[in-house]
């Protein structure tokens, strides 16, 4: 069943890199609604996403709160070995016509 959603992750990925939610996340856990206040979009719709990424490992959940793992680091623009490109270019409009049929 995980693959029936597989485009999910990617698409969710693009949509946080985008938005800068792991430079926004900064040191401490914060909630989903903290954090789209901080990348001005809606709470709710960012919590689904952030639920969706802490599920696969990217961001870790704590109650109500999400915290920092070693993967949503290198979503982060100052991490030395940032893949914030990376995730965004494979969640590009562009990238994704050249998947269909």
């Amino acid at each position: 069943m995980e693959m029936a959603g597989a485009f999910a992750i990617p698409r969710c990925l693009h949509v946080v890199a985008d938005l800068g939610v792991a430079d926004a996340l900064g040191e401490s856990p914060r909630t989903a609604a903290d954090l789209a206040a901080s990348v001005h979009v809606d709470a709710d719709a960012l919590g689904r996403v952030l639920r969706l990424l802490a599920a696969h490992g990217v961001f870790g959940s704590r109650g109500e709160a999400f915290a920092h793992t070693p993967a949503s680091l290198l979503l982060r623009t100052d991490h030395p070995q940032s893949l914030r490109a990376f995730a965004r270019m494979f969640g590009s409009q562009p990238f994704w016509d050249t998947q269909g049929p």
